[in-house]
């Protein structure tokens, strides 16, 4: 209840052990820097980041408040960790995604996910993907959008 009456989230649990250059995947954030350039019309401020500078811009990058220690927040773990990092800081994260058709106690297909958010979700897209008819959709600007990629993100 403390932590709910406080905001203090999980997620923001800073890391101070977990060393930036060897245990976080770079091409991961390159990746993110990659994508939210992709969504803005002029150039986004994190190409001209480095790789700390946009973990602190993003908030993944923080100081612990009660201990004064700088470090990694576990979201920034989750988002951009390699999976032995994420392994130690969170052994428990994992998405077991199942197709079930012919019985509903047995499952026809399934993927066992442990990685980073970021290759998880394209895993999981990629499961639906297999089993799910990608018919034709436009959206409301008369643009032509994947019927999967709206049903698996919830938005257009």
């Amino acid at each position: 209840m403390y932590k709910f009456i406080n905001k203090i989230y999980e997620e923001d649990r800073v890391y101070p052990t977990i060393d930036i250059e060897t245990e976080i995947n770079h091409d991961l954030i390159e990746r993110a820097r990659r994508l939210a350039n992709s969504n803005v019309n002029k150039r986004h401020p994190w190409m001209d980041m480095t790789d700390l500078e946009l973990l602190k811009s993003a908030g993944l990058y923080k100081q612990d408040i009660i201990t004064k220690e700088e470090g990694i927040t576990l979201a920034g773990i989750m988002l951009f960790g390699y999976d032995r990092t994420i392994l130690n800081v969170n052994p428990y994260c994992r998405t077991d995604a199942l197709l079930r058709i012919d019985d509903v106690d047995r499952y026809d297909d399934r993927d066992f996910v442990e990685t980073n958010l970021l290759d998880m979700y394209d895993r999981l897209l990629d499961f639906i993907g297999k089993y799910t008819k990608d018919r034709f959709t436009l959206n409301s600007k008369n643009i032509r959008v994947s019927a999967i990629s709206i049903i698996a993100r919830g938005w257009c």
